[in-house]
């Protein structure tokens, strides 16, 4: 399983296969948009954290207490849910072993907000692009990538950034370059919880009840994305199920 698929339990599109999947889904799919430049390592990292408290929870519920034992493990493998989210996630990216060898979560968050930090460039690019063609342009080239980055070094914005310095974000941050777009000038505020919060579990409970927000940033996600891919194909679209009713993100014409 990949992203595409986490979008389509996210919005709906399939139904979870095990407790909390939507909601872990979630978080991976918050952690991909700032951390696409090695998915198949803070997906997984992502995923086992957010797994681990999710059983916490179910622990909680099921014994009242997270003191963990021998019996008390066998009684929560007894537990058909526990099981299906433990073999779901944890099992499937390795088992407790692999859980033990991840990054903590002060590194995953310090990593994300690193990414975070700089990834108004790859807004910027995004929008040049996006709103050229959006508004009737019609020539590929001045949707491509290329001349985006030229646009941007030339531009005088803050941070400002050499042409190359800028070609190097946009490498590293391509694969979820319209979702930062869509995040960051929609305000839609995707930016990944604290996993160590203790509002983490019920917080991404909230974000995953609240549909109409989430398929508001994917039906925008898709209208930029195949705006984009009409033109130019260097753009790295991911699939966003049809069930999404495509939206256009509010701009001004250039």
């Amino acid at each position: 399983m990949g992203i595409e698929d986490f979008v389509r339990v996210v919005t709906g599109d399939r139904p979870p296969g095990f407790p909390f999947e939507r909601e872990i889904r979630l978080y991976q799919v918050q952690t991909w948009i700032y951390a696409s430049d090695r998915p198949a390592y803070w997906i997984r990292a992502a995923g086992r954290l957010a797994a681990a408290r999710f059983l916490e929870r179910m622990e909680e519920i099921e014994l009242g207490t997270r003191r963990g034992s021998g019996q008390r493990l066998r009684r929560l493998l007894r537990n058909e849910g526990y099981r299906a989210l433990y073999d779901g996630v944890i099992g499937a990216y390795g088992g407790w072993t692999e859980l033990l060898r991840t990054k903590q979560h002060r590194e995953l968050d310090a990593y994300v907000w690193k990414r975070y930090k700089t990834s108004g460039i790859i807004a910027d690019l995004i929008e040049h692009a996006f709103r050229y063609l959006d508004d009737g342009g019609t020539e590929k080239r001045q949707a491509a990538i290329s001349h985006s980055v030229a646009v941007r070094a030339a531009s005088g914005i803050r941070p400002s950034r050499t042409e190359r310095s800028i070609f190097s974000h946009w490498t590293a941050n391509k694969a979820a370059a319209v979702m930062i777009y869509v995040d960051q000038r929609q305000d839609f505020r995707l930016y990944p919880r604290d996993v160590s919060g203790t509002s983490f579990v019920d917080g991404l409970c909230r974000e995953v009840k609240d549909q109409d927000h989430i398929h508001r940033f994917f039906g925008m996600c898709a209208y930029v994305g195949e705006t984009l891919n009409l033109a130019e194909s260097e753009y790295s679209i991911i699939s966003i199920p049809s069930t999404i009713a495509r939206l256009r993100p509010p701009t001004n014409a250039i």
